[in-house]
């Protein structure tokens, strides 16, 4: 009989430790990765990117103004405001002077704002 007992005993530890692994895996699982902005203010703020000739800045502002700066190596500089929305993890940028909107999937970790859309991935840096 004892034998028996231990066995039972042992399927039901196993049992129990299993049931716990599911349990911490399953709640991990729903997580939502905290990297991925809601609304404008999770994105506001001057980032830059290093291209390969020259420097882009631009500053979000939480209410929709974007304002993108670049300074190319040459010397030459352009200046453009445009407008965009950032709504759980989609930023929509209009572009007035092309009459069009691009979205981009966005994500916000290390101090990099990540866009990205379709194989074409932007990285800036938070200045």
């Amino acid at each position: 009989m004892r034998n028996r007992s231990d066995s039972i005993m042992k399927v039901a530890v196993l049992l129990i430790a299993a049931a716990l692994v599911f349990a911490v895996v399953a709640c991990g699982a729903g997580k939502k990765d905290d990297s991925t902005p809601k609304n404008n203010n999770d994105i506001a703020g001057t980032w830059e990117q290093v291209m390969a000739d020259g420097i882009e800045t631009i500053t979000l502002y939480e209410d929709g103004i974007y304002v993108s700066d670049i300074k190319l190596n040459g010397g030459s500089s352009m200046h453009k405001q445009r407008s965009f929305v950032c709504k759980d993890g989609k930023l929509t940028v209009h572009y007035p002077d092309y009459g069009t909107d691009s979205s981009y999937d966005v994500q916000v970790k290390d101090n990099q704002l990540i866009l990205k859309n379709g194989s074409s991935t932007v990285v800036y840096n938070k200045k």
